[in-house]
């Protein structure tokens, strides 16, 4: 019976990001932690959030929550082809949505790799979610281990659109499956399950089914001096902490050390390479969870601290095809490099062919455990957010096009202007540039739009920019910060701002006409 794996998306980064930070324009900093008050005049809003599934297939669809700390209502459902169901949700701990085609399953923890599990014959997939009326949350799809049925992902506030994760343009459940199938490594057959009556059930990942997928064994082999690594970046937690450890890989272990080598990394290459009967110990890179040595004593990523994100980084960029033998690898240059070489890749080049294909096929959902660190899968359910649709489709059915219409990047405008505050984790922030709208901006700083310096200073952590315009309708945003891109959405009616928020990951509060955004890479 494989373990459930634990997909630790969080190490660094969303950890400290459960409230968008509120720098008010006058260089004071707190912290915001309840949802925005109503406009005038408006009823307050519900004390929970609703989350609508939309059958657009040919089959019934049972639906079930599970968590820890749950409230939602109703827990379970069945919806009929054709036919959509709301679910109110008040909390849900890491929890998730499972949805079954035709037969409801039967426990709240069906092992889609174990043949002895009662529900493994069952055609089930799920919606990852964590939520708490108030505070927020994150919504997801993955295919971490496995992928089962096609699914779209929607936020939206007052029925427009902030987040949409699912197929690519023109693709399908159908495509994915051959794609993955693809991916399975020459000689090995692919590791498709069926139901009862043989049809399609699920593919089952490499974190499921290593022994399909091409093993990195003889790579690894190969990464002895001269490879050296250079791992660097910060741990967004509480506070936050850059880190830069270097190193190679000696005889059987990579070895890392910090700058003032005051601690020291160890990864045995054991822990990397492939194991038939032990997911635990073994094939960390296809799981990212194998356990590390942290100056002589054992760890994982389950502590969630400065050394799991060194060990994240690494194993991210084994899956990503960074890697290269010979050569020094250079996190930093990483995350703004295509990844996945198919082209012009060197002989070294090895990847993670089945994160690939869902990267490309399915780019809305985890193709492996750390996704997020190099792309936005995850939806944020904070701020603003007063819906959540997730959409049942059949395998041959392409989700409908998804384009954002409305005012992009004005620069000037006949509406009211707002004010907007960037607040992360990272005491460096005033030495990173950013961009919004069309404009660079630099942390640390405090300016009126688009660049006129006001007589107020910013934190390190943080950036502000006032007086944005705005025009009647939905004003749209660019904002890219280390390399990840998101939206910024205002929607004007009758020269009101009814509401501000970000889209593409991070949280936001909308309050007294400032938007308060955290919860950035």
């Amino acid at each position: 019976m494989h373990p459930s794996h634990r997909k630790h998306r969080h190490v660094g980064r969303l950890a400290a990001a459960s409230a968008a930070l509120a720098l008010a324009l006058g260089g004071c900093i707190g912290q915001s932690t309840t949802p925005s008050p109503p406009l005038d005049g408006a009823t307050a809003p519900p004390t929970y959030l609703p989350l609508t599934v939309k059958n657009n297939s040919t089959h019934t669809v049972f639906v079930q929550f599970t968590g820890n700390s749950m409230a939602v209502s109703p827990a379970s459902g069945q919806i009929t082809a054709g036919k959509s169901a709301t679910f109110n949700v008040t909390t849900v701990s890491a929890g998730r949505m499972y949805l079954s085609y035709d037969t409801a399953l039967s426990s709240d923890a069906p092992d889609g790799a174990n043949p002895h599990d009662p529900d493994y014959h069952t055609r089930f997939d799920k919606v990852e979610i964590s939520y708490t009326h108030g505070a927020g949350g994150n919504a997801n799809l993955t295919a971490v281990d496995f992928y089962a049925i096609p699914l779209v992902l929607e936020t939206s506030i007052q029925s427009t659109t902030i987040d949409h994760l699912t197929f690519a343009a023109g693709q399908t459940g159908t495509a994915l499956k051959t794609a993955l199938s693809g991916a399975v490594a020459a000689g090995q057959t692919a590791p498709v399950v069926n139901t009862a009556s043989g049809a399609f059930a699920r593919i089952l990942s490499p974190v499921k089914a290593p022994a399909s997928y091409a093993k990195f064994d003889t790579f690894v082999a190969t990464l002895t001096t001269p490879t050296q690594f250079a791992i660097s970046g910060t741990y967004f937690g509480t506070p936050s902490e850059s880190y830069d450890y270097t190193g190679s890989m000696t005889g059987d272990v990579i070895t890392l050390t910090n700058a003032a080598q005051t601690h020291t990394i160890t990864i045995k290459r054991s822990t990397l390479d492939y194991s038939a009967t032990d997911l635990v110990a073994h094939n960390g890179i296809y799981t990212c969870d194998a356990p590390f040595i942290v100056d002589g004593a054992a760890h994982d990523v389950a502590g969630n601290d400065i050394y799991a994100a060194v060990y994240r980084d690494l194993v991210a960029g084994f899956n990503l095809g960074f890697v290269r033998a010979g050569v020094t690898n250079t996190s930093s240059a990483w995350w703004t490099e295509p990844a996945f070489p198919t082209q012009n890749a060197p002989a070294s080049a090895y990847y993670n062919a089945y994160a690939q294909q869902v990267a490309t096929v399915y780019p809305g959902a985890y193709g492996f455990p750390f996704s997020d660190r190099y792309r936005q899968v995850l939806a944020s359910l904070g701020g603003m957010i007063d819906g959540v649709t997730v959409t049942v489709l059949d395998d041959d059915t392409a989700p409908a096009s998804y384009t954002p219409t409305g005012n992009i990047n004005p620069q000037s405008g006949t509406g009211p202007t707002f004010n907007m505050s960037l607040t992360t984790s990272d005491n460096n922030f005033n030495n990173t540039t950013f961009t919004f709208d069309t404009q660079t901006y630099q942390g640390g700083t405090n300016v009126n739009f688009p660049t006129t310096p006001t007589p107020f200073t910013a934190p390190n952590t943080s950036a502000v920019i006032g007086s944005i315009p705005t025009q009647e309708g939905l004003n749209i945003y660019s904002l890219v910060v280390r390399g990840y891109k998101y939206r910024i959405l205002a929607n004007v009616k009758n020269n009101t701002i009814e509401w501000a928020s970000i889209a593409g990951g991070g949280n936001a509060t909308w309050s007294g006409g400032v938007l308060y955004v955290g919860g950035l890479n």
